[in-house]
């Protein structure tokens, strides 16, 4: 069961929460992360996965950027 403390409506807030997606682990400017695979090899990072601090101060590394993988 879902629970949520919003003035948003449940049906808003979990829209498209259902629908299947897929993550990979690619590097993005030398850097481990986790990406959310999108149509025509168009991607948004999720998470960075490294151990240098530095990577997580990178502003191009920021999750929710959208990059392009190819097919």
């Amino acid at each position: 069961m879902k629970m949520l403390w919003s003035v948003i409506p449940e049906s808003v807030v979990f829209d498209g929460f259902a629908d299947g997606f897929s993550l990979l682990d690619h590097d993005v400017e030398n850097c481990p992360c986790r990406v959310r695979v999108g149509s025509d090899g168009v991607c948004s990072i999720e998470a960075v996965c490294s151990t240098d601090p530095r990577d997580y101060l990178n502003k191009n590394l920021c999750p929710g950027r959208r990059i392009f993988l190819g097919k």
